[in-house]
Formats: C-alpha cells, sequence, structure tokens
C-alpha cells in the first residue's frame, strides 16, 4: 500500500490561501497588467494559473493542475512549473489588486 502523503510547510501554507477573481473585467485586466512579478514562469502557464482562480481551488490545487498541463508536453516546451513561482505569482496577483484572498 502506498506510504501516506505529507505536505511540505510550503505546500501547506499554499492549501491555505483561497484565491478569487476582483468583481469587474476592467479592473481584473488593468490591474493585471500592472502585477509586477520575476518572469521564471512560461507565458503560457502564467495565463493558466490566473485561468485556474475560481474561488475554490487553493494555491497548492493551481499549481498542481499548472504543473500537469505543463508535464504534459514537457518542460521543452512549457518550461518548469515550481511551487515557488506559482505561489510568486498569485502573490503579486494580490498586491496589484487582480485577486483577493477569501
Amino acid at each position: 500500500s502506498p506510504g501516506r502523503m505529507t505536505m511540505t510547510p510550503e505546500e501547506t501554507a499554499a492549501s491555505k490561501k483561497v484565491p478569487v477573481n476582483v468583481d469587474t473585467l476592467e479592473t481584473y485586466f488593468t490591474k493585471r497588467r500592472q502585477v509586477g512579478f520575476r518572469r521564471d514562469l512560461h507565458g503560457l502557464m502564467r495565463g493558466e494559473v490566473y485561468n485556474f482562480v475560481d474561488g475554490k481551488r487553493n494555491y497548492y490545487d493551481i499549481y498542481k493542475a499548472v504543473l500537469a498541463e505543463s508535464m504534459a508536453a514537457g518542460s521543452w516546451y512549457y518550461g518548469t512549473v515550481t511551487l515557488d513561482a506559482v505561489v510568486g505569482l498569485l502573490d503579486a496577483a494580490v498586491e496589484a489588486g487582480v485577486v483577493t484572498l477569501e
């Protein structure tokens, strides 16, 4: 039988943050252009992080979903997706007012 899964402290912290999109599309897209984030995520993967924000998924769920997508094509195509990069992008989006935390 498989062993018990244990999460790292970073994964546990990420699992407690649930991002929610702001109310209006105009505000969302205006502020999204202002997100200051280091560019270590492929552009398509950054877009996918935003696509998974629905007020139900937490940072960790979003990371796992985007990681699975990137693994389907390989790192040579989508680059490397890390928990740190996803958390960094989402935290920067919170600071810019693109999303809020529930």
